[in-house]
């Protein structure tokens, strides 16, 4: 069977606010629309009936049985990590049901060799612009302030970039970053020389 992982957006800010999966859109959205218990998402989706408007709905991936759960958790990951303000009140596909060995194996073979079409990057990267607005950006960027990473990440970090091609576009900016900053750091080194002789002239003068 055909799963849909789909999100639910804000048409005020055009911001995400729920991920999900379903086999049936219409359907899907019928029922949150219907929806009375009280949770993050429903008062958030009752907010909008009230002011007449309705979420929109976008499907971003089609999974199968054996890939919907890792696929729903991976875009709720995705989408928490660059600062979205998401209702979902768990990590997704079925947050905490065991999987068994088998399940995880048919998992890993189904994403092996995995590519997205061009136009599946490209709804991917409209969607992460359309989302990553000024106010979520400094949301973000305050969250970071202050946080120092460990030892661990670091190396994590850097082992991720080994061996990645870089483009000749991407090389120039890093070579002319670095030359700017030679030349800000070898103007500090003359500023600073500068007030030292001229404070020692004036102790001279003083004395």
């Amino acid at each position: 069977m055909i799963h849909f992982i789909y999100t639910l957006t804000d048409p005020r800010t055009k911001v995400i606010r729920y991920v999900g999966k379903t086999n049936n859109l219409a359907a899907r959205l019928a029922l949150h629309m219907s929806e009375k218990k009280g949770s993050h998402k429903n008062n958030w989706l009752h907010q909008l009936c009230s002011l007449g408007l309705r979420p929109i709905m976008d499907a971003i991936e089609e999974c199968t049985d054996e890939t919907w759960a890792e696929r729903e958790r991976f875009w709720i990951a995705h989408f928490r990590s660059v600062g979205l303000p998401l209702t979902n009140l768990d990590s997704g596909g079925n947050s905490g049901k065991c999987q068994s060995e088998e399940t995880k194996a048919k998992i890993r073979a189904a994403n092996i060799g995995r590519k997205c079409s061009p136009e599946h990057i490209a709804k991917m990267k409209a969607s992460k612009k359309a989302n990553l607005t000024p106010e979520v950006r400094e949301r973000i960027r305050l969250g970071q302030l202050g946080k120092k990473q460990s030892e661990e990440t670091k190396e994590k970090r850097a082992a991720s970039l080994r061996g990645r091609p870089v483009s000749e576009q991407t090389r120039n900016k890093l070579s002319m970053k670095r030359r700017t900053n030679s030349v800000q750091l070898n103007l500090l080194r003359a500023n600073h020389a500068k007030w030292l002789d001229s404070k020692k002239q004036n102790q001279f003068s003083t004395n």
